[in-house]
């Protein structure tokens, strides 16, 4: 019953894309699919404003409401909007957007980050965001996510770690070097073995 449900959301907002406001979201390109997702990330934060607007969450105010039906009424606003965003990266290949292969996609991609979220919070002391993002892109730096570089010559020169400014002579076997999806080039000092 969930996933027919879910199923008939997906359609459901894809049918208002392409037959109300003719918009083919995963056929999109260059800067009309730029102008789509901004002006959908701008919606969708709005969506999530208005919806924060329905409870109190100042800390510093003393008033206690929590407005329920606008809230969901709010989050449905913005369930719009990220599925919009999700459609941008379907793939219509034969001239329509295979939704099922799509949600299957999205769902697992979803499973291995709820994984990943999972065992960042077992590291000692929680998830920790110095050493974890790519410097250049701030794209995050997950292990077995990255392109590890087999050849270790281009770390032999190396005596700065910029996640964790580490200085020092660091040997090949200390480091672990990976290049960023970005094109950088980064280095780990290697977790102790």
């Amino acid at each position: 019953m969930l996933a027919d449900r879910w199923a008939r959301m997906l359609i459901r907002q894809y049918q208002l894309q392409t037959e109300t406001f003719g918009f083919d979201p995963p056929l999109l390109q260059g800067r009309e699919r730029g102008d789509y997702v901004t002006w959908n990330v701008v919606a969708l934060e709005d969506e999530l404003h208005e919806a924060m607007q329905e409870l109190s969450w100042k800390p510093w105010a003393t008033d206690d409401f929590f407005n329920r039906e606008a809230y969901l009424d709010e989050l449905v606003d913005a369930f719009h909007f990220l599925l919009n965003l999700v459609f941008v990266a379907g793939k219509a290949e034969s001239g329509y957007l295979d939704l099922d292969e799509l949600s299957f996609e999205f769902f697992t991609r979803y499973m291995k980050k709820a994984q990943i979220n999972v065992e960042r919070q077992k590291t000692p002391g929680g998830f920790k965001t110095l050493g974890t993002k790519c410097p250049d892109c701030g794209r995050a730096i997950e292990a077995g996510e990255r392109d590890t570089l087999q050849d270790q010559t281009e770390i032999n020169e190396v005596t700065w770690q910029d996640q964790g400014g580490y200085r020092g002579d660091v040997g090949r076997r200390d480091l672990e070097a990976y290049r960023c999806l970005c094109g950088r080039v980064n280095y780990l000092v290697a977790a102790p073995r």
